[in-house]
């Protein structure tokens, strides 16, 4: 990683960001970004029977929530924060400084102690290490040298190993190299759309939309392999462990409103599941369980699944919520 060269300070109360702390009752799945209500809420209760809770940080233009963890990376206004606490009547907030300018997404790490936070139309990535507990900024890192476009982003599991994907006239997959915060090619492919770490990091999985096809790189030896996503206009990838213990890799497939399950050994197809919906993410909401796409507007459902069992896919409905209640009145 970046040696970090700032550190963020001035612990702030929930109550600076003009939202009160909500404790959330019951079992608690994850928390997510809602759009719609401009806040972080929690997905409460067990997959299939789950509802969306109370906003418990509002007025958010972005926020990104670590897999399995109850903090995440907020942005507010001109700022960014580090909100911790989520769920319980102890939310509270950091001013993140030294970055390059607001974050437009975030890549964590796997431990959800790193958070790369990233900018496509900068083009630029940064790195947020020692979460929650310290805020270690690195140095923002440019592809301008690459001539092209930021497209993708993903970390290991400890966020020691990062690498991004690019468009443009020298289109592929990057690797983020030390100490120089150079990147170094991995691997030529015209429009990578999405990025992610096998478990224990010694394998990356993208997903290139020109060819609807699927590159699996070994980063110890640098070969790789590429076969074809058999469902049409594939949007998302995500490596798990299913309830047979077996490694799999799920792809969405956006149009074709279909999540495949395939071997991570024979890169078979095992499961197929179809959709009512059109997924656009697979992104790590619990321990066992995603999300498959984000709320736009008020009456939008949440679809996620679960890989406790055979995958199952269930919509989570936003319990009523003030916040959305006056946003929908404005809209009128």
């Amino acid at each position: 990683m970046p040696r970090p060269h700032l550190f963020a300070a001035a612990l702030l109360t929930i109550a600076h960001l003009r939202g009160q702390p909500t404790a959330v009752s019951g079992p608690i799945e994850g928390f997510t970004f809602d759009a719609p209500t401009a806040s972080i809420r929690a997905v409460v209760g067990l997959l299939g029977s789950s509802t969306l809770g109370p906003a418990i940080v509002p007025s958010l233009s972005f926020a990104s929530v670590a897999p399995g963890q109850n903090y995440g990376i907020a942005v507010r206004g001109l700022r960014t924060f580090l909100v911790s606490g989520l769920g319980s009547t102890q939310v509270s907030a950091v001013a993140v400084s030294g970055l390059s300018s607001l974050p437009e997404g975030v890549a964590w790490s796997g431990d959800g102690s790193v958070a790369v936070v990233y900018s496509k139309t900068g083009g630029w990535i940064q790195s947020l290490s020692g979460l929650p507990a310290a805020i270690n900024v690195s140095a923002p890192v440019s592809i301008t040298t690459l001539g092209g476009t930021l497209s993708t982003v993903a970390a290991d599991s400890d966020g020691q190993t990062i690498v991004i994907g690019v468009t443009g006239e020298y289109a592929g997959v990057y690797k983020l190299t030390e100490p120089d915060t150079s990147f170094s090619p991995m691997l030529q492919m015209s429009q990578p759309i999405a990025l992610a770490f096998s478990e224990d990091g010694s394998t990356v999985y993208a997903l290139d939309a020109s060819t609807n096809a699927v590159s699996e790189i070994d980063l110890a030896s640098s070969a790789s392999q590429t076969w074809p996503a058999l469902a049409k206009d594939a949007v998302a990838i995500q490596p798990g462990i299913d309830a047979t213990n077996q490694k799999v890799l799920y792809v969405a497939s956006g149009s074709g409103q279909l999540l495949q399950v395939y071997s991570r050994v024979t890169r078979q197809v095992v499961a197929s599941v179809p959709l009512t919906f059109s997924p656009t993410v697979i992104d790590p909401l619990g321990t066992s369980s995603f999300v498959l796409n984000s709320r736009v507007a008020s009456g939008d459902l949440l679809w996620s699944f679960t890989n406790r069992g055979q995958p199952s896919v269930s919509f989570i409905p936003a319990m009523p919520n003030e916040s959305e209640y006056q946003q929908e009145v404005l809209r009128k």
